[in-house]
């Protein structure tokens, strides 16, 4: 296991500046998930830690010790990729134990790691077996073990379910995340699938354009978004991000002017930023909606959309000429063109300046803090 810092990590190829300045403290034992569009430079930062690919500026540190020109093999790290890179004509056992083979390992220390990883991987009944004869769940996890006999102080792993179907990356989710509690490493996960970085890290960093955008726990992002960009990233269905205006600040809170929401004061902790006339965002979240009534924050309009998934259904709602997301009752008949009114509380809402910076909710980080003790 091992801490891992990023102190001002800078990355251009050519005049092309992909990396423009990363700081990052990742703790012993963390499992950190890098999310964000393709683009963002979440691969090249793993790269980076990796070392495949050379730092333009800014210092790399393992343990507290400089790994800006030490080479990959040096730095005590183990890959996953997407792609498995299986060799086709060796068995389980043989692609698992391969890299230590290389490096001259003794064979009864061989057999040790391979074995202890085909335990932990569930795998001991197929190392006889040829990739050809696993299925890609087995394929992938043949992968994780290969970097598991390596024992390595860090796990990198970049998009490695993206190549599996949907039931299958659910599956393999709840093994990595058992893998992560068996082993207790410190694990850098690369994707672009937000459910994946939820489900799966401890702490979650969201880049954007080669930047830095948000790192916090899964239910910090959630609940509260440092801006605009990762208040619609995170989240599924997305959150509503509506134009509107301040029309008055007092002791009462912030008054809003948002076409066809019906919405009192509110308050936030750092409501002096905001000015009569000032331009906002305001964003709901569709699960913070509700058919029920009963909530003091309204909105009305025509259904474009049911999408009935069970336990629930998302609607998209017309309300002049903005539309709106909204999860109600899975057994709410509503259809396509009916009037429907859902209620919020209006304590649930996100407001976001003319720059796209996020006010702070009142309570909010005191909650969450408490709901992870």
């Amino acid at each position: 296991m091992a801490s891992i810092q990023l102190k001002t990590i800078k990355k251009s190829f050519g005049p092309v500046d992909v990396l423009k300045g990363i700081d990052i403290d990742i703790k012993d034992g963390e499992f950190v998930a890098f999310v964000g569009p393709s683009g963002c430079g979440k691969s090249t930062l793993l790269r980076l830690i990796a070392g495949l690919e050379s730092i333009t500026e800014g210092d790399l540190l393992i343990d507290e010790t400089r790994m800006n020109d030490l080479s990959p093999k040096e730095r005590g790290i183990a890959m996953v990729f997407q792609s498995y890179a299986l060799y086709p004509h060796m068995s389980v056992y043989k692609n698992m134990a391969f890299g230590l083979s290389v490096a001259k390992k003794d064979k009864a220390q061989i057999k040790e790691r391979v074995m202890n990883a085909a335990r932990i991987l569930q795998l001991e009944e197929y190392l006889d077996r040829y990739p050809r004869q696993l299925s890609g769940g087995q394929r992938q996890r043949v992968a994780i073990g290969r970097a598991i006999v390596r024992n390595p102080k860090v796990f990198l792993f970049d998009e490695p379910l993206s190549n599996l179907d949907a039931a299958l990356r659910a599956d393999m989710r709840v093994e990595l995340a058992r893998l992560h509690g068996d082993l207790k490493s410190t694990m850098i996960y690369v994707t672009h699938d937000q459910i994946e970085a939820m489900t799966l890290a401890d702490k979650i960093v969201v880049l954007y354009d080669g930047m830095l955008q948000q790192v916090g726990t899964p239910l910090e992002l959630y609940h509260q978004p440092a801006n605009l960009f990762v208040a619609g990233f995170i989240g599924s269905p997305k959150m509503n991000l509506i134009k509107g205006k301040v029309i008055a600040r007092d002791e009462s809170g912030i008054t809003l002017d948002i076409p066809h929401l019906k919405l009192g004061p509110v308050q936030f902790a750092d409501a002096q930023r905001l000015e009569p006339g000032d331009d906002i965002t305001l964003g709901i979240r569709p699960n913070d909606f509700s058919d029920k009534g009963g909530q003091a924050g309204e909105l009305s309009g025509s259904v474009l959309l049911a999408e009935r998934l069970g336990n629930e259904t998302v609607v998209s709602i017309k309300a002049g000429d903005q539309i709106w997301t909204a999860t109600i009752d899975g057994l709410n008949p509503v259809r396509l063109g009916d009037e429907i009114t859902v209620t919020f509380d209006p304590q649930s809402i996100h407001l976001f300046d003319k720059d796209g910076k996020a006010l702070e909710r009142l309570n909010l980080s005191s909650l969450i803090h408490e709901t992870l003790k």
